[in-house]
């Protein structure tokens, strides 16, 4: 009996610790007040030129917003996003007297993203240029956007849905879109490009360094013998499943892509230790749909553009100028 006693309370104790590990492991990655120190192997000292360059850069990027606009989460989050016009549009070359729908650049940033929608700020003037107007938006529990949670493109995809569906609505049913994402956004677009609901408005997508799913993410960010993952991810799993209603294995994009309903642009840096190269082959070799994939030798995550900017600009303007 007495063993019975202490194999009980082991077990109990046991029980106790896991709840509680997922609880903390869930708010780390979820919850977007509490942060877990980046592992020094994704710092990369030569590139905080970069970084500060774009801080720069969204910081004045926000002075030149035309509109602020917000809309609620099927949730009943507050959700916030930017219009901006190109030059073009504000000196009398609207979309009635341009010949063929007028056109957008829709962006979704990646996760934890310290400048939310504004870390599009590089790419942002090009399309500008290129007569385009950009909509940026803040994903739940980022920038100006309600929310403690982060569901790694789960719902990120719904509230997308919800823009794209506020744009024709605001902008005109005839409107075509681009779809442009980093990161968790690149995997909440191409989970888009398989959604029944996807409006007919968007012509193609341009994804970069996007992940298959989040689980399968922190499972390859994770320092651990494999088999000690699975014990590690499970209570983490659990918790925000039950208790957020956030499914990490949810943000499939893998299983959206092989849906895909519009041209693809796949786009990584060769040198990306945080996605991994194989995951850019994985979506790529899954998409049913038209494709095409770009890779740049050197760049690290996310940071194509900033090692390639001519070469990058090229790319990803001549890809959505087929379609748009």
């Amino acid at each position: 009996m007495l063993i019975i006693r202490v194999l009980v309370r082991v077990l109990i104790v046991f029980v106790i610790f896991v709840i509680l590990f997922g609880i903390v492991t869930g708010n780390i990655a979820a919850n977007k007040g509490i942060h877990l120190k980046t592992l020094k192997k994704y710092v990369i000292p030569s590139e905080q030129s970069m970084n500060e360059k774009l801080t720069a850069s969204g910081n004045a990027l926000k002075e030149r917003v035309d509109k602020e606009y917000t809309i609620k989460s099927r949730d009943g989050k507050t959700l916030h996003g930017y219009l901006i016009r190109p030059a073009s549009y504000k000196t009398g070359d609207t979309a009635s007297s341009r010949t063929g729908p007028d056109r957008y650049v829709f962006c979704s940033h990646s996760y934890r993203s310290k400048l939310a929608g504004f870390e599009f700020a590089e790419i942002v003037p090009i399309w500008l240029e290129r007569g385009y107007s950009v909509f940026l938006v803040d994903h739940r529990a980022h920038g100006s956007s309600k929310g403690w949670m982060i569901s790694f493109a789960q719902h990120e995809s719904d509230d997308c849905i919800d823009w794209l569906n506020f744009m024709r609505q605001e902008f005109g049913k005839d409107i075509h879109i681009a779809l442009q994402g980093q990161s968790m956004g690149a995997a909440t677009v191409l989970m888009m490009s398989g959604k029944d609901t996807l409006p007919d408005n968007v012509k193609c997508i341009v994804s970069d360094s996007g992940y298959i799913d989040f689980y399968t993410e922190l499972w390859n960010l994770l320092p651990l013998p494999k088999w000690l993952r699975g014990i590690t991810l499970w209570p983490m799993l659990q918790y925000l499943r039950i208790c957020h209603h956030i499914d990490m294995k949810g943000s499939d994009a893998l299983e959206a892509v092989k849906h895909a309903k519009v041209p693809i642009l796949f786009v990584h840096g060769e040198k990306d230790n945080f996605v991994p190269l194989w995951m850019n082959e994985e979506l790529y070799d899954a998409c049913a749909g038209e494709k095409e994939r770009v890779l740049f030798p050197n760049a690290t995550h996310i940071k194509s553009q900033a090692y390639y900017p001519e070469q990058y600009e090229q790319t990803v303007t001549a890809f959505a100028g087929k379609y748009m």
